[in-house]
């Protein structure tokens, strides 16, 4: 899923959700040619992630799923 956000001439804030990337695309760049719009951004959300969102922690050596964190930064 694609949504596509804009701000329009009159400050109202709108979004529109689009199903594939080629339709989200097209609609991004006809609302960037219309110098009436502003901030115009498309985002993604991939609805196959199984993860948990953000960011995990090392606490104490461990991983968020109880494994031992154990890479090493190694310098030249």
């Amino acid at each position: 899923m694609y949504k596509v956000y804009f701000t329009n001439q009159h400050g109202e804030a709108r979004s529109y959700d689009e199903d594939t990337l080629t339709e989200a695309l097209l609609l991004t760049e006809g609302l960037r040619r219309n110098t009436r719009n502003s901030f115009i951004v498309m985002t993604s959300e991939n609805p196959d992630c199984v993860g948990k969102q953000g960011v995990d922690s090392v606490v104490d050596g461990k991983l968020p799923d109880g494994n031992d964190y154990e890479w090493k930064k190694r310098r030249k």
